[in-house]
């Protein structure tokens, strides 16, 4: 048995390859909402950008100080910039977070940015819309074997850990400089759209590990008769002994 912490399990597993140690919700990120976007507005940067994926890379780290390669653009950069732990009653404690998802735009000649400028407007729209209904069929997350899921898609705050995500009222999507400094002393600067994602998360203990017992559920149903549907009853939690 183990403590829960949003979608972090305590103590912490070792992470399978490529995955985000400590933090399995920026996986679920990396993988939700580029395949949501493609559906929602892959055809309109083809548009404006023919030959070029909308998200050609991703990558769970902010671009600024990692490693930065100019191939792998278009790319969506995905962390959390912020955790704010608090306690929400005496034995659970809850957090509020910013993640960020920042897609940047491979360089284009002037002409090229000028007609690819409007594309910020449906790109905005489209992640507002992923947040709003929290679910699309064009994602579904392996395991998931729900009615829901085969209809809908997967939920992505209910597979990333969280309680509550959304936009903040301003500045949730915007249109941003990415200004990277290269290997040779040089900067350059980028056009990228930055999304700040807020999400609540919260934790679960396991209370055996503290030397408590699990609760027993006993409950009898008595409304006389001798009809079998009218005699006592016992209900007992099968989980429990």
């Amino acid at each position: 048995m183990s403590h829960t912490f949003g979608g972090v399990d305590i103590p912490i597993p070792n992470p399978l390859s490529e995955s985000a140690i400590s933090d399995p919700a920026l996986d679920v990120l990396a993988e939700a909402i580029p395949a949501i976007l493609a559906s929602y507005c892959g055809s309109a940067w083809e548009a404006v950008a023919p030959g070029i994926p909308l998200i050609r890379s991703v990558f769970k780290h902010d671009p600024k100080p990692e490693e930065f390669r100019e191939a792998s653009l278009p790319a969506l950069y995905i962390y959390r910039e912020t955790v704010d732990p608090n306690y929400d009653t005496d034995d659970q404690e809850a957090s509020d977070s910013e993640i960020r998802l920042l897609w940047v735009e491979p360089p284009a000649t002037q002409d090229k940015r000028a007609l690819r400028a409007p594309f910020y407007n449906g790109f905005a729209k489209a992640i507002g819309t992923i947040v709003q209904h929290d679910r699309d069929p064009s994602w579904m997350r392996d395991g998931d074997t729900s009615d829901e899921g085969e209809a809908y898609g997967s939920s992505i705050p209910v597979a990333a850990g969280f309680d509550l995500w959304f936009l903040p009222k301003k500045g949730g999507v915007s249109k941003v400089p990415v200004v990277v400094d290269m290997t040779d002393g040089k900067s350059r600067q980028y056009v990228g759209f930055l999304v700040r994602l807020m999400v609540k998360e919260s934790s679960t203990t396991d209370l055996v590990a503290y030397g408590a017992s699990p609760t027993r559920l006993d409950v009898q149903i008595n409304t006389g008769g001798d009809d079998p549907l009218d005699t006592p009853q016992h209900i007992r939690d099968p989980a429990t002994p």
